[in-house]
């Protein structure tokens, strides 16, 4: 389960029983071009960290529809499975940043991919979308993120 006070909004999931919100199934986007789509991310506090970021976001940009930062990890992974958001990823997560929010999303549909070690082996990168858009847009992290580093 996964909790939004703010949006009065609770995500669940239970391994094989489908994903819901506030007690609605649950189906993340799907097919859904890397150009059509809203990707959401996260950042990290560190500013060298942050530079790093920023590269990878530089390169993303011309060949996404946009990107948001919507605040929490978990949120942002659920708002995959709702599907107001097609995609997301992130650096410098921990397990628990993303393991209730991940059995939400594929439960929901998406693919969810953790890369370890992404900082010197530093806490993790998610990236979570739907079956098409994951695996165009793991090819542009893998691509362009692994060798801004």
């Amino acid at each position: 389960m996964v909790y939004s006070p703010s949006t009065n909004s609770l995500w669940k999931a239970r391994r094989g029983a489908g994903a819901f919100l506030n007690n609605q199934p649950l189906k993340c986007n799907d097919p859904v071009a890397l150009n059509r789509a809203l990707v959401g991310s996260g950042f990290a506090y560190d500013l060298e960290k942050r530079k790093t970021q920023a590269s990878f976001i530089e390169k993303l940009l011309p060949e996404i529809r946009d990107l948001r930062r919507l605040g929490a990890c978990a949120v942002d992974i659920c708002h995959v499975a709702s599907g107001s958001l097609d995609a997301y990823f992130e650096a410098g997560v921990n397990e628990w940043d993303y393991a209730a929010a991940g059995l939400i999303a594929t439960e929901a549909g998406a693919r969810l991919t953790i890369k370890s070690g992404i900082w010197n082996g530093e806490k993790h990168m998610v990236i979570v979308a739907g079956p098409t858009l994951h695996d165009a847009l793991l090819a542009k992290i893998e691509a362009n993120w692994i060798e801004a580093n």
